[in-house]
């Protein structure tokens, strides 16, 4: 992944919902002793799980996910975490379910909604992450993240304007075009990103990653170009061949006829 794109990174340790804590001593007194002891357990499995999800050992905590959600099928903390351990694992439909339920439980999460978001454009999904991500810096519209990956949704679906708008919400011309270079070469266009990348260099030469961005591009037409080549010139210099005057009917070469 490029230098400018940290925000579209889907880190295991993304800030979780924790729920919404009142000031009311009336309220925290009057919660029963039972209740309060399953909530802190239910917190430290919670904790538990979190811990081996970060420690890469996804299948363990989706186990245990999925046992607190049978302790609690609404939390929304629980359906994000699951969703993206899902998705390492492999099982995108399973994960974009859990996150769409824990935007469902928690609709102004911020981290939710931009794991969500990210996920519909690591599974072809763009359309969909633009509604998200607008929904998301709608809530905040300085979240760098939300930035980054409406910017990256727009780019997928060709609406190379809308993305280089975005990118600029946070980010110089330069660097901006860098980043628009980098998402034209997912959609395929190569001349559009080698066009991206020579502007953003010629207004900052000190851009590394796209001056290396650039010469692998170049790299990449060399090679198609040489591809091109080669088959023009076998195309050439095989024989053409003669199509066969055998035609079957009914399961049987037909004969020539003879001349009588």
């Amino acid at each position: 992944m490029r230098a400018y794109f940290p925000a579209l990174i889907l880190a295991a340790g993304t800030s979780l919902i924790s729920g919404c804590q009142t000031a009311s001593q009336q309220v925290v007194s009057s919660s029963p002793p039972k209740a309060t002891a399953a909530s802190e357990e239910f917190t430290a499995q919670f904790s538990v799980a979190k811990l081996r999800e970060q420690e890469g050992d996804y299948h363990v905590a989706r186990k245990l996910y999925r046992e607190l959600l049978q302790l609690n099928p609404d939390h929304a903390g629980t359906h994000h975490r699951l969703g993206i351990v899902e998705i390492r694992l492999g099982e995108a439909e399973r994960g974009l379910d859990h996150l769409r339920r824990a935007e469902a439980a928690a609709p102004e999460n911020l981290a939710i909604l931009n794991d969500l978001g990210f996920a519909c454009i690591t599974t072809g999904r763009p359309e969909l992450a633009q509604q998200v991500l607008v929904t998301a810096l709608e809530i905040n519209p300085h979240d760098e993240r939300a930035i980054n990956n409406l910017a990256m949704a727009y780019g997928l679906t060709g609406q190379f304007d809308k993305a280089f708008a975005t990118f600029r919400r946070k980010l110089g011309e330069a660097e901006a075009l860098s980043n628009l270079g980098y998402v034209a070469t997912q959609t395929g266009d190569i001349k559009f990103a080698t066009e991206c990348y020579s502007r953003a260099l010629s207004l900052n030469s000190d851009l590394q990653e796209a001056a290396e961005a650039l010469a692998q591009l170049a790299d990449v037409e060399r090679q198609v170009e040489q591809q091109k080549s080669i088959a023009a010139a076998t195309k050439r210099n095989t024989p053409g061949q003669t199509d066969s005057a055998i035609r079957l009917t009914g399961g049987q070469e037909e004969q020539p006829r003879s001349n009588r």
